[in-house]
């Protein structure tokens, strides 16, 4: 069963207008009309109803018919229109159908019903043609921008969507305050997989490593293929913590995937470098970043996460000379002048020395050998150096932290071993750095009581002059504020026997 035709009439004559109603519904068709005496009428009922058909008189009141037929236009109103006039004048006729008329009918026939009814059959017949013509074009231009835009492999995004994206600074993407995190990942040893296992495994690894991809990724988060084993996902309005803790969550989730592929079981792992950029300055070169830290990822290990700041520290001491590595690493101070702030500086110079000295103190004490204890000595030094990678607004928050924050922090000493290896430092020098922040009640299996020595000496030196240092987060305690704490954590975070020399040793004394 067919639904009522809905007719608009819109005629000021209130003769033609009954005139032309009663030729409607002499064609036995089932009609709804609705009439209009002038513009502003017909603009109300086109605002608030749809119609299957406009008959509008060309001369009305308070206006004429071609400013009605540029309203429906404009606003893509789906119903054809038939403009009626007892005028014979061509100029009617053309401003008519130039303004989008379907069709120009004389008043005269227009009060005949079977003439009226074939000119309105023809109009509505070629409209919904037109109409299922448009739907057509529609789903076939949706298609080609599928096939554009879309990996076929994957689903996902391909690299000529996310250009788009990020094209014009990105300002279709993302409210342009706050940053915006673009993490590039790559996943390790793909050719082997292909050259061992053939393509279609190849094939099969990328799929599943997308699928577990997309599980981690909200709504407002663009998610691509870059190229080959490539991929890129970004997250407006985030921030380095935040996307570093995001890369790791994608990082782990694939470190458990198993590709079954011929009753064999492959392992899979990528390695990930993020970007943090204010939105505002967001653009193409933010992918060129992001690229760099994971390169830096995939050659210090694989399976990794990095930030560009890695690949930065990486790059400066490229450049350094040389030498000693605490001479490297002032020289690498002074490189990096434009790249730390306040805080950092503060905790990478001053802070550190503090910490070095009170280190050396406490293995001299201690009776720990000297060769150990010069490798404590330098390990004070460099510590913090970790803290390169975490941002000023972190180190110097006066509140508390968010989770993300507080995991960027924690990572700080395994980035700090890295980057003293780089210097030059030896192994067990790198492995106090690593332990530096290990509880006594937790300790990390090793086969080298040195380490576990080494950390738990640079734990408790740290810990006083942290306590005994002004930071933004809480003023500075006196020092016996500061062994009070330390004593209080003998045995659960400190070891009991550097508590005790530490006791003796810093007992009335403020590290200066």
């Amino acid at each position: 069963m067919t639904h009522a035709l809905n007719i608009l009439l819109i005629d000021d004559d209130p003769d033609h207008c009954e005139l032309i109603s009663r030729a409607l519904r002499d064609g036995s068709r089932d009609v709804r009309i609705q009439c209009a005496t002038n513009c502003s009428d017909a603009l109300a009922a086109l605002s608030r109803e749809k119609f299957d058909l406009v008959l509008t008189d060309f001369n009305l009141e308070d206006g004429q018919a071609d400013a009605l037929l540029c309203f429906i236009r404009e606003h893509q109103l789906a119903c054809p229109t038939i403009v009626v006039s007892g005028s014979d004048e061509q100029d009617v006729v053309i401003r008519s159908m130039r303004s989008g008329s379907f069709d120009f009918l004389h008043k005269d026939d227009a009060v005949v019903s079977a003439k009226l009814w074939d000119r309105l059959d023809a109009v509505i017949g070629n409209h919904a043609n037109q109409q299922r013509e448009r739907r057509r074009m529609e789903r076939r231009v949706f298609r080609l921008e599928q096939l554009a835009t879309r990996d076929p492999l994957t689903g996902l995004a391909n690299r000529r969507a996310l250009e788009r994206q990020f094209g014009d600074q990105g300002r279709h993407l993302m409210d342009r305050r706050g940053e915006c995190v673009v993490i590039m990942v790559d996943i390790d040893h793909f050719k082997q997989i292909n050259d061992s296992y053939g393509h279609d495994c190849g094939d099969r690894v990328l799929r599943t490593v997308a699928r577990a991809m997309r599980q981690h990724c909200e709504r407002s988060d663009l998610l691509a293929r870059w190229g080959g084993e490539e991929f890129i996902m970004c997250r407006p309005d985030s921030s380095l913590a935040v996307g570093m803790h995001w890369a790791e969550q994608v990082r782990n989730a694939v470190a458990q995937i198993t590709v079954r592929w011929r009753k064999k079981r492959i392992g899979v792992t990528i390695s990930i470098g993020v970007h943090a950029e204010p939105c505002v300055d967001i653009a193409r070169i933010a992918v060129s970043s992001a690229d760099q830290a994971m390169y830096y990822a995939k050659q210090n290990g694989r399976d990794r996460v990095c930030s560009t700041r890695h690949a930065l520290f990486a790059d400066l001491v490229g450049r350094l000379a040389p030498g000693d590595p605490v001479g490297r690493y002032r020289d690498l101070l002074a490189a990096a002048d434009g790249h730390l702030g306040p805080t950092q500086r503060a905790h990478l110079t001053a802070h550190s020395m503090q910490v070095s000295d009170a280190a050396w103190q406490l293995a001299r004490l201690l009776n720990i050998p000297q060769e150990l204890r010069q490798r404590v000595r330098c390990a004070g030094m460099l510590h913090d150096i970790g803290k390169f990678c975490v941002p000023e607004c972190v180190l110097d928050k006066p509140s508390g932290l968010s989770e993300e924050e507080c995991q960027l922090i924690r990572r700080h000493p395994h980035d700090g071993a890295d980057f003293a290896r780089l210097l030059g430092v030896d192994v067990l020098t790198a492995a106090c750095i690593l332990r530096h922040h290990d509880r006594h009640d937790t300790p990390r299996p090793t086969n080298d009581l040195r380490e576990v020595l080494g950390g738990q000496v640079l734990h408790v030196a740290d810990a006083f002059v942290t306590m005994t240092s002004d930071r933004s987060y809480q003023p500075a305690r006196s020092p016996e504020e500061a062994l009070t704490e330390l004593r209080r954590q003998r045995g659960r975070q400190f070891a009991p026997h550097v508590v005790d020399a530490a006791l003796n040793c810093f007992a009335g004394v403020a590290i200066a």
